[in-house]
């Protein structure tokens, strides 16, 4: 997660956060310095060291050797400076003595951490990286305890506290070289992000004079006693520091002085329209932080894919066996199959046989027992005989059978025309019953947005009359099944069904009693054209 970036359109350089880690006589002590503030305690508290801290973190400093004039770290009680011995110790104790610094520039938020370097006596080192304090307070001090105050970090160290600082961002740097410091610290390319990153106090030039005159100036800041002369020798060190020889003398060049103005107006207007311009660039570096977070990612997803191709050619492999394994059974099974269905043909087809066989059987056992039957009626009488007699009786029963058939047809037709009528005859009564309910019906009762979607699935749903006025539950029923119907250019959606939109209309029950009453008149001149057959027709000869 980035910090919140300073907004550069007033180019602020400022400082917002000092802490003090196992230093200065302070276990842990974090105050901020970027607006107006009272510090209040007792005396050799550690107050003045505190704020004296910051000379450390402004000045392109490595070490405590000749810190008198580098620091002038003042003893105010003895009248006298620290030895460079007592200002080290005070401030780096041990190795777990840390002061961080947060600041803010045009290029961002950023914290410079100072650290007890043990490879060399008196010196210690720096670390810049490109966050905001409130991330790297877990680093230095836990406050999760029940007291509210919070406890040291177990095991903390500069080897621990810099491979964390480095996976945190790859724009963290460790510098311990002077010259390297003062461009670091004093850039003022306002312009390149990179080179103005960490810088605190910019400064037109780094030359040693520019350095220098800077330095009595900080130091100067913090002499609350300072008398006349060392004003005068801040002063003296500032004009020397412009002064490139000896003999220099005021020469004021009216032109030279117009022909810079007309360009510091010249790059102002630059300036103005680089920041103009500054949105398109804000948003073009949030995409390419997005962009390189996308890049990271290719990484796992080469791995992810790697891994997938792998276990996607295992899983062929023992598909392509499974499915051979699968095709030599399946095989082995089709052809019992065809085998056993064969078998089951030819049972089939000799089952049918030999009931067909056992059918004949019994007819002609049957026929005998007819025949041998038949015979015995007629006693001593020849075949030819039988024959004949036969022959006769079958052309009565002919006969008779016409008679019965031409009776038979006229009962079924006139039964059928009753029942034709009765029909009729209870649509009718239907009909004038519905008549009589016509001004319940639903069409009538609901509104158009409900009955049009009912009407389109069946127009004969909103012509239904329940005979009364819909009761609440009933209505609201209808309306939220209605709703279920989504209108559409042609007509409504049922889900993936479209009905057709169709327009009201109202029932003719005038026209529809009509067809009812003429049908009904058609079947009674039917029935008359269908008289019973005499009673003499239907008896049969014995």
């Amino acid at each position: 997660m980035s910090e919140p970036q300073a907004s550069p359109s007033n180019f602020t350089f400022g400082i917002r956060r000092l802490v003090l880690v196992d230093s200065a006589g302070f276990c842990y002590v974090e105050i901020p310095v970027d607006n107006h503030g009272l510090i209040l305690g007792p005396g050799n508290l550690g107050k003045s060291s505190l704020l004296n801290s910051l000379r450390l973190f402004l000045l392109p400093e490595n070490n405590f050797k000749n810190s008198r004039k580098k620091f002038a770290f003042r003893n105010a009680s003895a009248g006298s400076f620290y030895t460079n011995e007592e200002s080290y110790q005070h401030y780096f104790p041990s190795q777990f003595s840390f002061l961080i610094m947060e600041a803010v520039n045009p290029a961002g938020v950023h914290c410079q951490i100072l650290y007890r370097d043990s490879a060399s006596q008196l010196s210690y080192g720096r670390v810049f990286v490109p966050v905001g304090y409130d991330q790297l307070r877990p680093l230095f001090w836990n406050g999760d305890n029940e007291d509210g105050i919070g406890q040291a970090v177990p095991e903390l160290s500069f080897s621990r506290l810099s491979e964390t600082l480095k996976k945190r961002s790859r724009e963290t740097r460790l510098v311990s070289d002077p010259a390297r410091l003062k461009r670091m610290l004093y850039s003022s390319e306002l312009m390149n992000a990179d080179a103005v990153r960490y810088s605190v106090l910019p400064l037109g030039e780094t030359d040693e004079r520019r350095v220098q005159s800077l330095r009595t100036l900080i130091l100067l800041l913090f002499e609350m006693k300072a008398d006349d002369q060392a004003m005068a020798n801040a002063v003296a060190s500032i004009i020397e520091a412009d002064k490139k020889f000896a003999d220099d003398a005021f020469d004021f060049n009216i032109d030279d002085f117009l022909n810079r103005h007309d360009q510091l107006k010249q790059q102002q207007t630059q300036l103005t329209r680089i920041e103009k311009e500054r949105p398109r660039f804000e948003k073009l570096h949030r995409d390419y932080q997005a962009y390189q977070t996308l890049l990271r990612s290719q990484h796992d997803f080469a791995a992810f894919r790697d891994g997938v191709t792998n276990a996607l050619q295992d899983i062929g492999a023992r598909r392509k066996a499974a499915v051979e394994a699968f095709n030599e059974q399946n095989e082995t099974l089709r052809h019992v199959v065809q085998t056993l269905k064969k078998l089951e043909q030819d049972a089939s087809g000799l089952k049918g046989e030999i009931r067909s066989a056992d059918r004949r059987i019994k007819q002609v056992e049957q026929n005998q027992k007819d025949g041998d039957l038949l015979v015995s009626q007629y006693g001593e009488m020849t075949l030819q005989e039988i024959e004949d007699i036969q022959r006769e009786e079958l052309d009565s029963k002919k006969g008779h059978l016409a008679a019965l058939k031409s009776a038979a047809q006229a009962e079924i037709r006139l039964e059928q025309i009753e029942k034709k009528r009765q029909e009729l005859e209870r649509k009718l009564e239907s009909l004038k019953d519905r008549e009589s309910k016509q001004q319940w019906q639903l069409q009538n009762q609901l509104e158009e947005a409900t009955a049009a979607p009912l009407r389109a699935v069946d127009p004969r749903l909103v012509m239904a009359s329940p005979g009364q006025d819909l009761d609440a539950d009933s209505k609201a029923a209808i309306e939220a099944f209605a709703r279920l119907f989504v209108p559409s250019d042609k007509g409504f959606d049922w889900f993936d069904a479209e009905y057709q939109a169709q327009p009201a209309r109202q029932t003719d029950f005038a026209e529809q009693r009509r067809q009812i009453e003429g049908e009904l008149h058609g079947l009674e001149r039917n029935a008359l054209s269908w008289p019973t057959p005499p009673i003499s027709n239907m008896t049969g000869h014995g």
